[in-house]
């Protein structure tokens, strides 16, 4: 029984119709976005969520969109302890506080597609890092990865993730701001342990994996000029589907080769997140 079922008679009708039937669940938390009608009912809500799904020990309701350079949100905590836990999904795990990081279940998939082409001995870059879910398989898979996350918060658990998944060897974590393109290059190779041979300005990466905020797309220029002739960059973008052909000319204008694009979530009426695989010219 979904928990919608289990709120018939318990909150009424025309609340409940606006109420979404689906809801997130990262770790062992259920993160759900009430309309303000049901907010008088969401202790009973909560209950039913948990009722649904036995793994579920916390429910949060969603108060804000992302907001702010740490892509955050408020919440309201409905029932249960706080807002720090522990994710699982294809084998690796990763702590994070959700008040502080931003992280999303709904990629998973994804990102084991694009994990999965890494190839060992690669060097491989991931801007807007979060708490690792880009990195740190990319790292398990043979990379010799950078990560780079602005959130001290989330840099911080980030660390704590590469020692949870046993990949310290591989993966150096800088907490900074890819914007400050000045200081990139000296960041990047003062913090390497050792991992990216051969890096020389403008000839740096084998591979990009860019889970770029929202209105980031110009960034774009940046990452291309850190790509080895022949890399390849994974670039996620948000907007409508008849903006496309405008990032595939401005990708062009990069130097870079669009081989293949497809959606992978709708983020807002309208405007869904695409990823864009690219090679270097």
């Amino acid at each position: 029984m979904d928990f919608k079922s289990r709120l018939k008679g318990k909150v009424p009708d025309e609340v409940l119709e606006g109420i979404s039937g689906r809801f997130d669940v990262v770790g062992d938390i259920a993160v759900l976005s009430l309309p303000e009608c049901a907010e008088p009912y969401a202790g009973c809500i909560a209950g039913a969520v948990c009722d649904s799904r036995k793994n579920v020990r916390t429910v949060l309701n969603k108060r804000s969109v992302l907001s702010g350079d740490f892509r955050t949100f408020d919440f309201d905590i409905i029932c249960g302890g706080g807002t720090e836990t522990v994710h699982r999904e294809y084998g690796f795990s990763y702590r994070f506080d959700l008040k502080d990081s931003f992280f999303t279940g709904r990629l998973s998939s994804e990102r084991m597609r694009v994990v999965s082409l890494v190839k060992k001995g690669e060097s491989v870059f991931v801007p807007f890092a979060g708490v690792g879910p880009f990195a740190v398989p990319a790292a398990k898979r043979g990379g010799n990865v950078i990560a780079m996350e602005m959130n001290r918060k989330a840099c911080g658990y980030m660390r704590e993730n590469v020692r949870l998944n046993s990949v310290c060897e591989s993966l150096d974590v800088i907490c900074g701001d890819v914007r400050s393109c000045g200081s990139l290059f000296g960041s990047l190779l003062e913090s390497a342990s050792g991992n990216i041979s051969e890096t020389t300005p403008g000839c740096l990466f084998d591979r990009i994996i860019a889970p770029a905020p929202y209105g980031m797309d110009d960034i774009l220029a940046l990452l291309s000029g850190i790509l080895k002739s022949g890399g390849y960059i994974h670039f996620y973008s948000f907007s409508p589907e008849n903006q496309v052909e405008d990032f595939i000319g401005f990708a062009e204008s990069c130097g870079l080769e669009v081989e293949s694009y497809s959606a992978c979530g709708n983020v807002a009426p309208g405007i869904s997140r695409w990823v864009f695989d690219m090679r270097s010219l």
